[in-house]
C-alpha cells in the first residue's frame, strides 16, 4: 500500500461527518460537565458554612467525570477504525496496514 493510502486511513479530514458527530458529542458531554460541577461546588460553597462541614465532597465527582471526559476527548480526536467507505482495514505481519 502507498505511504498516501495508510495516511488516509489513519487520517481523519475535519469535514468527515464521523469526526463531527466525536466532535459534537465531546462538545456536549463538556458542556454537562461543567453545569453539573459548577452546580455542586457552588451548593458545597452554600450549605458547608451553614453546617460547619468543609470537607470538599464535591472533588470526588469533579475528579471521577474528569477523567472520563479527557478518555473521551482523546477518543473523540483519534481517527476512526475504519475508512469512511465502510471497509474494513486488517493489519499485516510487521504492522503494515491495508484495506480488505
Amino acid at each position: 500500500m502507498r505511504t498516501d493510502d495508510q495516511h488516509a486511513l489513519r487520517a481523519s479530514p475535519p469535514d468527515d461527518p464521523r469526526h463531527r458527530a466525536r466532535r459534537r458529542a465531546l462538545t456536549d458531554h463538556l458542556v454537562v460537565f461543567v453545569a453539573v460541577t459548577t452546580t455542586l461546588w457552588l451548593g458545597w460553597l452554600v450549605v458547608a458554612p451553614a453546617l460547619g462541614a468543609w470537607s470538599p465532597w464535591p472533588l470526588a465527582p469533579t475528579v471521577g467525570w474528569g477523567s472520563v471526559l479527557a478518555l473521551h476527548a482523546r477518543w473523540a480526536s483519534s481517527p476512526p477504525c475504519r475508512p469512511a467507505d465502510g471497509g474494513r482495514i486488517a493489519r499485516q505481519p510487521g504492522g503494515a496496514v491495508r484495506q480488505r
